[in-house]
């Protein structure tokens, strides 16, 4: 018998990928008409959690993957994870540990950088280029 650590775990499904990617580019082909200044873009965006939210929240990881993020400086700007309720991701009912996970990594940037845009988009909205524009474009 294998335990856990030592099984094979799946990642997310080839189309979490393909739809991070057009989101990705989206963004970047169209960054003038959602930000005032030219930020970086980071695919995945590594955020470490501070002592104090960490404590807090009675985490045992510091590091947070998210799927997108563009800063400016240190700042994020707007940050991006792809896969809700509803689609083929890990973000399902079955998945409670993700859900919660999800609900943490969420609420950090809501209180950390409250002028940050946090958006968790559905796979199959994320492929929407007029979607993707309704929710990110200033005009």
């Amino acid at each position: 018998m294998s335990r856990r650590s030592e099984t094979f775990r799946r990642g997310e499904p080839p189309s979490h990928e393909k739809a991070v990617a057009f989101v990705v580019d989206f963004t970047m082909e169209n960054w003038k008409r959602i930000f005032l200044t030219r930020p970086s873009f980071y695919a995945p965006y590594n955020y470490m959690f501070s002592d104090k939210f960490v404590k807090e929240n009675k985490l045992q990881y510091y590091i947070h993957e998210y799927d997108f993020g563009a800063l400016v400086g240190d700042d994020p700007q707007l940050v991006v994870e792809i896969g809700a309720v509803g689609d083929d991701s890990r973000h399902q009912l079955p998945h409670k540990s993700q859900l919660i996970n999800d609900g943490i990594a969420e609420k950090n940037i809501r209180e950390n950088h409250p002028y940050s845009r946090f958006l968790r988009i559905n796979k199959e909205d994320a492929m929407d280029r007029d979607h993707l524009e309704h929710l990110l474009c200033r005009y």
